[in-house]
């Protein structure tokens, strides 16, 4: 049943109706309008689907809506591949081109890279609070010169604290006589 599909009509049927694949509209948390669009999709992809009995209208469906979503997936997962390949110190790697890419392309707007400040930058007046919305969790910084001097003072900090711990340990705190003289004002 699933060799009957063709993933570049597939494709196709799939980017002319956003409310399956774009995150960013309010219709596409509307359930109605997602059944219908996909029943469409379906038919497209299969002439007799209207006529066909509940149980392999289901069948059908399911088999069209996991197709999709490896299509999508196998997408996502090659773009995050190129992006890994190009970062610096990543060494040279040939990756090939996923063959559904450029049919695909419409997807890019929902993998857009957003812009992520640096814990270590000073923020302007200019970046400060625009609301910046975070995609993924920024990568781990390589150490650099800056951060390695950084360490040095937080562990030479570190250091000084424990000592100044031991210290206050070992000295003999004055023991407090109890009090003899004492009397109450009434």
């Amino acid at each position: 049943m699933g060799d009957l599909i063709d993933n570049d009509f597939l494709i196709s049927l799939v980017e002319a109706r956003p409310v399956l694949w774009d995150k960013t509209l309010n219709t596409f948390k509307d359930r109605n309008l997602t059944r219908d669009a996909w029943r469409e999709v379906c038919c497209a992809l299969k002439n007799d689907f209207e006529v066909m009995e509940d149980k392999e209208k289901n069948a059908f469906g399911k088999e069209v809506t996991k197709r999709w979503g490896n299509l999508r997936d196998a997408f996502s997962k090659s773009k995050r591949k190129l992006k890994e390949c190009k970062k610096s110190g990543a060494g040279v790697r040939t990756i090939k081109n996923y063959i559904y890419a450029d049919q695909m392309q419409f997807l890019n707007k929902l993998f857009q890279t957003r812009e992520v400040a640096e814990s270590f930058e000073c923020r302007t007046d200019n970046n400060q609070d625009e609301g910046v919305d975070v995609d993924t969790l920024p990568e781990a910084p390589l150490p650099t010169k800056e951060t390695s001097e950084i360490l040095e003072f937080q562990m030479g900090v570190l250091e000084v604290i424990s000592k100044v711990k031991n210290k206050r340990k070992n000295t003999t705190q004055p023991q407090l006589l109890p009090p003899q003289n004492t009397f109450l004002l009434s």
